[in-house]
């Protein structure tokens, strides 16, 4: 009997002891979701969960590599509802490669038995965080990666500067959580400063429609960009305009250093789009006006350079024809949004 109780309060102990993995798998969405004034996730540190997972959107070489992956269900309003955000979350793999060696972009990964934990305002899956028994798997392949939620610059707009404490800055409102880690855009942006943030590596991207207005502005960084030369990549410049630049977005927050704020985390040279493909009025969308200017020089002869047809040889075969017209119309209406 004394043996059997022993036994008994033993297992008792074990289990208060031991976290388990959830019987059901939860969405990225149920993760990332929060009405919580600091943002972190409802599962933060609390217990290991099974993941229904989401498309891989990006993966980075860093001292701990990460895993972006987003669901794209969250764009379907049916099954989300009003809420078509929270569709993100970032991977930090502390198996340095048993994750990231083994997925592709476009894969959709599930993941098993792994902790949450917010850190520096983001919310992380910490995969083999501890030596525990984490694992994942591929489901399929060759998912489209979901297109970026295009948002107003004004929506994460940039942080403030403490009077009082030069070089610290605190973002207004945390309007932009839903957004974390999802990939997004903003339209219409340019650089008008470089190196403000904890690590002197940000920069800031001006509304081009609301010019003098602070509030329409954000932050973005390329420091998670390979192809970026040291801080930046090689089109940040002040004075640079870009009809638009996307990335994923994500919090960094250190109130005790003077930091809370959010930025666009570009990951390639396709993230900045300077001038918009058949945009001949040069205001980034292609509509009747550029029409307008591509049909004046309908069957022109531009035999040894483009732009004597102001541009509208789209296909450099030396004449404006059916190709360009081709081309123009795979681009109608882009750059709108």
């Amino acid at each position: 009997m004394k043996l059997a109780l022993i036994t008994f309060l033993s297992v008792i102990f074990l289990v208060g002891s031991v976290v388990f993995a959830q019987d059901n798998p939860v969405s990225i969405f149920q993760l990332q979701y929060t009405t919580a004034a600091d943002g972190k996730s409802p599962y933060h540190l609390k217990q290991f969960v099974d993941c229904l997972g989401g498309v891989v959107i990006a993966k980075v070489s860093r001292s701990v590599p990460r895993i972006v992956i987003q669901d794209p269900t969250v764009y379907d309003a049916a099954i989300q509802g009003a809420d078509c955000y929270w569709g993100a979350i970032q991977i930090k793999d502390w198996t340095y490669g048993d994750l990231i060696d083994h997925i592709n972009i476009g894969d959709w990964i599930e993941l098993n038995n792994v902790p949450i934990e917010d850190h520096r305002g983001t919310t992380f899956i910490q995969y083999g965080k501890g030596n525990t028994k984490s694992s994942f798997s591929v489901v399929g392949s060759n998912y489209p990666i979901p297109e970026p939620l295009v948002v107003d610059v004004n929506d994460i707009t940039s942080p403030i500067e403490d009077p009082t404490d030069p070089g610290s800055y605190y973002v207004g409102n945390h309007n932009a959580e839903k957004f974390e880690s999802m990939r997004i855009k903003v339209t219409r942006v340019s650089v008008v400063e470089k190196g403000p943030g904890k690590a002197g590596d940000n920069y800031v991207l001006q509304s081009s429609d609301e010019p003098d207005d602070a509030n329409f502005s954000c932050w973005a960084a390329d420091y998670m960009n390979p192809d970026a030369a040291g801080d930046y990549h090689p089109y940040v410049e002040e004075g640079q305009h870009f009809c638009s630049v996307e990335g994923f977005l994500e919090q960094y927050t250190n109130i005790s250093d003077g930091f809370d704020y959010y930025q666009i985390i570009t990951t390639g040279t396709d993230d900045f789009l300077i001038t918009q493909p058949a945009d001949f009025d040069g205001d980034c969308d292609v509509d009747l006006v550029d029409f307008s200017g591509f049909s004046e020089y309908w069957f022109a002869s531009c035999p040894t350079d483009p732009n004597l047809c102001g541009g509208a040889d789209l296909t450099d075969n030396g004449i404006v024809d059916m190709d360009d017209l081709t081309e123009f119309t795979s681009n109608w209406m882009e750059g709108l949004n």
